[in-house]
């Protein structure tokens, strides 16, 4: 049995936010990204089931996930956060012979790409619904308070939504002006990745065991090491961290497909000069260099590798 809401609340269920291009990160699927062993997609979902959720959908394309989810996207696709929440709160509301006010009394939205969600934070968020509070979030340490992690009464965040209109392309926290919000200090729930650093450090981190997933092997240090072995690399000598700093300077100063080509051609340039730690980092530095001073033009400065 998951936590309760506060008072005056009978049901709630959760919308799991998994849209987004991961620009940030170069392009890649921040929901399928691992951290400690399982996915960022499936930590969301299973911290709304563990809680207890009545029912949880997903707006995003289908993934595989082991857990009984919906799925639903927003209109047009890759129209932002709040045009997914808004299709989530439809997605709800759409069951059978069900009215348009149809639908749980408090929902959950959780975004995907929040490394150390649980069934703990949602219940502290459901518990600190009180009579007068419309919401309650997440706040950081900095004061920052996050939409993402956060659970609505269901009529006060549609009457939110409809307040701002179009929903598409417009940000999430829009909606807090036009709602009684509540917060809840927690730094690592607040925690989300955005940057090849964010995901660097929490996939540095000490993870809770998670049944067969290094069995699987799908998390960066396991894959590192068995790329490693296959190719006849030292481990030791693959530092992950500047191999994503290069990748995401290079996909913010030119394009996205940059990242992968600068990474490539970074370690091609490392293997003409005798390979080894120092040629890969001298290599990595320049490259880095490069990308960083890309967004002045071709013509500015261009390092080159000694």
């Amino acid at each position: 049995m998951g936590p309760s809401p506060g008072p005056g609340t009978d049901t709630w269920a959760a919308v799991v936010l998994a849209g987004g291009a991961g620009q940030r990160l170069g392009g890649v699927d921040k929901p399928g990204l691992v951290v400690g062993g399982r996915t960022l997609l499936d930590r969301s979902v299973a911290a709304a089931a563990e809680a207890g959720a009545a029912r949880i959908v997903v707006v995003g394309r289908r993934r595989d996930t082991g857990l009984p989810i919906s799925w639903t996207r927003e209109d047009p696709p890759g129209s932002g956060p709040l045009a997914a929440l808004a299709a989530g709160l439809a997605a709800l509301a759409a069951e059978p012979d069900a009215g348009p006010d149809a639908g749980p009394d408090v929902v959950v939205v959780l975004a995907a790409d929040l490394p150390r969600v649980s069934s703990t934070l949602v219940g502290r968020l459901l518990a600190g619904l009180g009579d007068e509070t419309d919401a309650v979030a997440v706040v950081d340490p900095q004061g920052w308070v996050q939409p993402l992690v956060a659970a609505y009464r269901t009529e006060p965040l549609r009457a939110a939504l409809e307040a701002v209109g179009d929903p598409r392309d417009r940000p999430v926290r829009s909606l807090l002006a036009r709602l009684r919000v509540a917060t809840i200090a927690d730094a690592d729930g607040a925690a989300d990745i955005d940057t090849p650093d964010d995901l660097a450090r929490w996939q540095a981190r000490p993870g809770e065991d998670v049944p067969g997933a290094r069995r699987r092997g799908r998390d960066m240090d396991s894959w590192v090491t068995a790329l490693c072995e296959r190719l006849g690399v030292p481990v030791d000598d693959v530092d992950v961290g500047a191999i994503l700093e290069v990748a995401r300077d290079a996909a913010h100063g030119v394009e996205r497909p940059a990242a992968p080509v600068t990474a490539f051609v970074a370690g091609y340039a490392a293997a003409t000069k005798g390979g080894g730690a120092a040629a890969v980092a001298a290599a990595l530095d320049a490259a880095g260099e490069l990308a960083r001073d890309w967004t002045d033009g071709p013509d500015a400065a261009t390092p080159t590798l000694q």
